[in-house]
């Protein structure tokens, strides 16, 4: 396992850099390269989620070392769709950093087996969504950096390489309206099918949570509601959406940190 870890650590950083040299000179061929190296990654991942899974014997996400594994495999998957659907060439240099990242604190946690829980279709499903749904969120983080720098370009009249590169403000907003809409319904169901998880572990039926664990799972729902409704109420967008977009995703990487510590 301790191969394909590194591995797959090795292939998404590769892909990095090809994108990080596509931004700068523009070469269709390391385009490819790029998007090849990003599916190598992807395939390595999963050989690596699959070696797991048949260690623990449930999914590859019931521990913090899991979660470190399996949250990189579903932002690259979700990162290459909205890629491809949207024809941002240039996503990969504001997203592949947020999968190397996460993939890196695999390093340093302890490969230990989560406790496999009576309820595994529900508590499956809870985790599946709420970690689609924290992707849409890394997707939505990654686009709002890509807009500010557009709409900066544009404010200073910097209308060089750069500007001409990266895709135009309203495909950018259309593509965050997407992401909230869909990472926001996801994770809303994720937190659902959670409760429910926790109502059939207990030995009344009744809820039975672990709060300090689920009190920071509410606040990623509450912070997230609150875009959700300035974004689709209030009529929050472009700029100032994209802004609170930033500063939310930061607050539920914190959120998820401290969930993540609990279990």
């Amino acid at each position: 396992m301790t191969l394909f870890l590194h591995l797959t650590l090795a292939l998404y950083a590769l892909a990095f850099l090809k994108y990080m040299l596509y931004l700068f000179f523009r070469r269709d061929l390391i385009l490819r390269f790029g998007i090849g190296f990003t599916i190598l990654g992807i395939l390595s991942n999963t050989a690596l989620l699959v070696i797991r899974s048949s260690e623990t014997g449930h999914g590859p996400y019931f521990s913090t070392f899991d979660n470190f594994i399996f949250f990189p495999w579903i932002i690259a998957i979700l990162f290459l769709v909205v890629e491809f659907k949207h024809k941002i060439e240039d996503l990969g240099s504001f997203i592949l950093p947020i999968i190397l990242v996460v993939l890196s604190f695999a390093y340093v946690t302890p490969d230990v087996q989560g406790e496999f829980l009576k309820a595994p279709l529900w508590s499956t499903l809870h985790r599946t969504l709420s970690f689609v749904g924290y992707a849409h969120f890394g997707i939505l983080f990654g686009v709002s950096l890509m807009y500010l720098l557009q709409e900066y370009h544009i404010k200073k009249k910097h209308f060089g390489a750069l500007y001409n590169r990266l895709p135009s403000l309203e495909v950018l907003d259309n593509v965050n309206h997407k992401a909230l809409i869909f990472g926001f319904t996801l994770y809303t169901l994720g937190f659902v099918t959670g409760s429910i998880s926790s109502a059939t572990l207990s030995e009344d039926g009744g809820l039975s949570w672990n709060m300090q664990g689920t009190l920071p799972l509410v606040a990623i729902w509450l912070i997230f509601a609150g875009l959700f409704v300035s974004r689709i109420v209030l009529g929050f967008r472009r700029s100032p959406f994209a802004k609170w977009s930033i500063v939310a995703s930061v607050a539920v990487i914190i959120a998820l940190y401290q969930h993540i510590k609990l279990y």
